[in-house]
């Protein structure tokens, strides 16, 4: 048994030490796995019901999901407990305590798109707490007021991660009684999952020591908020080309209206009431005078709407693949 553990602690880089203060047994864990191992399939059906809700929204790129590997959830209640050692997680309440056994990934085009899969998240499934957005360090007030705006908790993460995950709860009515299930679900940007997946691949299962893949991967997360931040600009001119009465030009030069080729950026009229730039709300000084995302208005401004107060997943059908993170 202390041969298992000491290759089990080794193959996720955590300490002999760190372990040690952990104060969990490893016959608990072994305990903790075995079950898992037997209940993991219970929760196919309840993640496969998510992804077909989600898939049908019409924002949503893709979905994806995963289930929990039992080793990573081994790894996971270790970390935990090295964390905050009097929390105790054993047989009796991993599956209260762990709320990502079911981990489901939602992608979007346009930062834009994030407040209608908000709402339509929010109203469709009870929250176990609220959304937690994850931001950049130098993101500007404005964007990270959008999401708590719209019940949000604000959370920098230290190496640029950009996302906001929901605990979704579900009630299991087939087992001997009947049980809510927890599902993690994280909304991102497809430009934030290119960069998040390439982070993760590097850095796990542990942080990288090398200074210089470090620091590529912070250019790497700036570049894919660019990227972000370019489409932001082309879905915005998109929609004043194609505004009726705006004089535009084809292919050929010809002058039109509507839906025209290209216009020189300095003869739009940017509404000053939507802010100071769209580079504002993040990295780097291009695009000076567009206007600041309107992608999350305030619930005071948006037609009066309303608010509500790690693992690599398996593709469903937009599109459709499998990986365990």
């Amino acid at each position: 048994m202390e041969k298992k553990c000491s290759e089990f602690l080794n193959r996720y880089n955590i300490s002999e030490e760190a372990y040690a203060a952990a104060g969990i047994a490893w016959d608990e864990l072994e305990e903790v796995r075995d079950h898992y191992i037997q209940t993991r399939d219970e929760l196919e059906p309840t993640a496969r019901y998510i992804v077909n809700i989600l898939n049908k929204t019409e924002k949503v790129h893709s979905v994806s999901y995963r289930i929990k590997a039992p080793e990573h959830l081994i790894a996971k209640i270790i970390r935990k407990r090295i964390g905050k050692p009097e929390g105790i997680i054993n047989l009796a309440n991993y599956r209260q305590k762990i709320t990502d056994l079911i981990g489901i990934r939602v992608l979007h085009l346009f930062k834009e798109d994030w407040l209608d899969l908000h709402q339509f998240i929010t109203r469709t499934w009870n929250l176990r707490k609220e959304p937690i957005a994850y931001v950049r360090r130098g993101d500007a007030a404005g964007y990270i007021n959008s999401f708590k705006n719209w019940g949000c908790t604000i959370k920098e993460h230290p190496y640029g991660y950009r996302s906001v995950h929901y605990l979704l709860q579900s009630m299991i009515s087939e087992s001997a009684e009947p049980t809510v299930q927890v599902s993690e679900v994280q909304v991102r940007t497809l430009f934030e999952e290119a960069w998040s997946s390439i982070d993760h691949h590097v850095r796990y299962p542990y942080e990288p020591r090398n200074v210089l893949l470090n620091e590529l991967l912070v250019i790497l997360n700036r570049l894919s908020g660019s990227a972000d931040e370019m489409a932001s600009c082309i879905l915005y001119l998109k929609e004043k080309i194609n505004t009726p009465g705006m004089p535009s030009q084809d292919v050929n030069g010809q002058a039109g209206q509507g839906g025209g080729f290209f216009q020189p950026l300095d003869e739009f009229e940017w509404p000053a009431e939507t802010g100071s730039g769209v580079m504002a709300w993040t990295d780097g000084n291009i695009g000076e005078g567009l206007p600041e995302p309107y992608l999350f208005p305030p619930a005071d401004m948006a037609d009066q709407e309303k608010g509500p107060g790690e693992e690599g997943p398996e593709k469903s059908e937009k599109p459709s693949s499998s990986a365990e993170r």
